[in-house]
């Protein structure tokens, strides 16, 4: 008799919302680390680069709209990238952070551990998820900040 193991970790990255997208910032972290996350749970707004839509629909030429991005799994969030501040642009893909079914920790390629020790993170190897940067794996909706008072 022999058991197999399904706890599996995948990664939180910046996602392609149109095929022109290129890059994006955190707007604001809706969800903190350590959070327990459920599919459709709102974890960040982005704020996307104007060629995330068409030129025709933009607003205006540098139209920078905010997006709200959701949880595709679920698990314990563990955020590896968590500035916000304006001059932090991330490249589709780029890692922020993990949503992981383990309280230990399976190192996900290009992240650091948060926690499990080596030999437990060898002993996991196959239960890293791979992940291809250009798959549609995000749920994203329009957000707009109400206006200042």
């Amino acid at each position: 008799f022999r058991t197999v193991s399904c706890l599996r970790r995948v990664k939180v990255t910046i996602p392609r919302l149109s095929p022109t997208h290129t890059e994006a910032r955190i707007y604001e972290w809706l969800a903190k680390d350590g959070d327990e996350m459920e599919c459709y749970d709102p974890i960040f707004i982005l704020e996307c680069s104007p060629d995330v839509i068409s030129e025709g629909y933009r607003q205006s030429k540098d139209h920078k709209p905010l997006m709200i991005v959701e949880a595709h799994d679920e698990g314990v969030l563990r955020i590896s990238q968590p500035q916000t501040d304006e001059d932090t642009w991330h490249k589709i893909g780029d890692l922020l952070g993990t949503i992981d079914d383990d309280e230990g920790g399976v190192q996900v390629q290009g992240d650091q551990p948060h926690s499990a020790s080596s030999a437990s993170q060898q002993g996991n190897a196959n239960n890293v998820i791979a992940q291809n940067d250009d798959e549609w794996l995000w749920q994203a909706y329009s957000h707009t900040e109400p206006p200042a008072s």
